[in-house]
């Protein structure tokens, strides 16, 4: 009976239970605007602040990038005779048009691309000009990323850089380019609040386990 009694008190020491563990979610985001291609832009995102989420564990980092590159172009018909040209926007990896994201990531990119478009006719020799636009958006991310840069009280530094390549098909043609281009990095943090061991107070457990020992002791007796 006193065996009993002891396995009891043992058993009623601790009481575990976990807070609740599904996961929650905060996102910071950051722009470039206007930017023109060849030329680094720094994209400052605020870290995961452990003291703003008390009780909390960072489990997981996702960062997707938002690109977008437009461009003016000016062709020029240079031959003696009217001519349809046909014009794009060039994408794929570097130096075609792309925005280029570095950071405390593997190096991740966006191709962008619009076109073919034409014909369009231009009538023979200088000045004799079209001007047109072409323009294209798309987004790329990363997830699985190491947690450690990204937790703190200040920023996680991203760089953007722009490329861009236009294909100009109908003869001989001058051709000039103005190109701009934007770029949007979002950081979703993933967190879970932290499991917690909540002990019971030791006057409540031995009280406990001798109501226990008592009810055995009592029902071997009879």
């Amino acid at each position: 009976m006193r065996k009993l009694g002891y396995a009891a008190l043992l058993a009623a020491s601790t009481v575990l239970t976990a807070a609740d563990a599904s996961a929650l979610t905060v996102s910071y985001t950051n722009k470039a605007l206007d930017f023109g291609i060849g030329v680094a832009q720094k994209i400052p995102v605020s870290q995961w602040d452990p003291a703003l989420f008390p009780g909390t564990t960072l489990i997981s980092v996702l960062v997707e990038l938002t690109a977008r590159i437009d461009g003016a172009l000016h062709i020029q018909n240079d031959a003696a005779v009217a001519l349809d040209f046909t014009y794009e926007m060039v994408g794929g990896p570097t130096p075609l048009s792309n925005v280029r994201l570095t950071g405390p990531i593997a190096p991740m990119q966006v191709n962008l691309s619009d076109g073919p478009h034409g014909p369009v006719n231009i009538l023979p020799g200088p000045p004799n000009a079209i001007d047109v636009t072409v323009s294209d958006e798309d987004s790329a991310s990363t997830a699985g990323l190491p947690l450690a840069a990204y937790i703190g009280a200040g920023n996680v530094n991203f760089s953007a850089i722009a490329s861009a390549l236009y294909s100009i098909i109908g003869g001989d043609n001058t051709t000039s380019s103005a190109t701009l281009a934007d770029a949007t990095v979002k950081v979703t943090y993933t967190y879970e609040e932290d499991r917690i061991t909540v002990p019971v107070p030791a006057t409540l457990a031995l009280f406990g386990a001798g109501l226990i020992g008592l009810g055995l002791s009592r029902r071997r007796s009879a």
